[in-house]
């Protein structure tokens, strides 16, 4: 009998992440799994996938995203698929949930 192991993970807005505007990959390379409008700009929205990111993007700019979290473990692995995400109500905490089997 398998088990499954479930994480929440809390992430501070403004975020310090990589920012791949000159990188090759511009979108998920995996199914993306929940979608939502940051509260204080109707300019800006995120993108949770299990290609275990979560990517921001702004509708002025369609070509690619502004940045890219990349969710990891604690062992700094990141297989972490996210399997939900939403954003606090002031706009400067993202959480996200994952569950590993």
């Amino acid at each position: 009998m398998s088990q499954t192991k479930c994480v929440i993970s809390v992430l501070l807005l403004p975020i310090t992440t990589t920012n791949l505007r000159n990188a090759p990959n511009r979108g998920h390379v995996a199914n993306i799994t929940d979608a939502f409008w940051h509260v204080n700009d109707p300019e800006v929205f995120f993108t949770a996938s299990q290609d275990s990111t979560i990517r921001i993007w702004d509708i002025n700019d369609t070509k690619q995203q502004r940045t890219v979290i990349k969710v990891k473990n604690e062992r700094g692995m990141n297989k972490l698929p996210i399997t939900a995400a939403v954003m606090d109500p002031n706009g400067k905490l993202v959480f996200c949930g994952t569950c590993l089997l």
